[in-house]
């Protein structure tokens, strides 16, 4: 730990032996915190994310989602902005759970989840509002853009089953 200072000040003798050692180990201390805080950091920049997101799907989870959504509504009263949301409610999930397995059931929702997340913006946000409804928050897009973004995601997921064991699940 080289701290110009403290080498000036020892090599002109300036500084009794045992007040340099101590200043030596407070800046090791020092070094040691600033490590100790950038690793706090980045944790915790892990845990925000993991708080945001869904635990199975990518995608966030309903309480960032209504966040993102208040944030929105936020921002488009303030520059007159125009947002839209479009609300997804998946049929069939129950034959699926039930024929096949709660596995499928989770393969279907993170294949619909990234069906979703492939088909809009990266400025669009979309989150997964409880077992297999998910929205969808269009940024500066009107009713007519929301309308035909809709039958789009419809016409994406009808054209892209799930591929569970050797089968097409629609």
């Amino acid at each position: 730990l080289e701290h110009p200072e403290f080498a000036e000040v020892l090599e002109t003798g300036k500084c009794p032996r045992d007040a340099a050692i101590a200043i030596q180990n407070l800046l090791q201390e020092a070094a040691y915190l600033r490590e100790t805080l950038a690793e706090a950091y980045k944790q915790i920049a892990e845990l925000e994310n993991l708080a945001d997101r869904d635990w199975l799907v990518p995608a966030l989870n309903r309480r960032a989602f209504m966040k993102a959504l208040c944030r929105a509504i936020s921002f488009g009263k303030r520059y007159g902005n125009e947002n839209s949301v479009l609300f997804l409610d998946v049929n069939g999930m129950k034959h699926i759970n039930d024929t096949f397995g709660h596995a499928a059931g989770d393969a279907a929702l993170i294949h619909i989840a990234e069906t979703l997340n492939t088909e809009v913006r990266k400025s669009d946000v979309v989150g997964r509002l409880g077992g297999d409804e998910f929205g969808v928050l269009l940024v500066q897009s009107d009713l007519e853009t929301a309308k035909d973004k809709g039958a789009s995601l419809v016409s994406a997921l009808k054209a892209a089953p799930v591929k569970w064991e050797n089968q097409e699940l629609h």
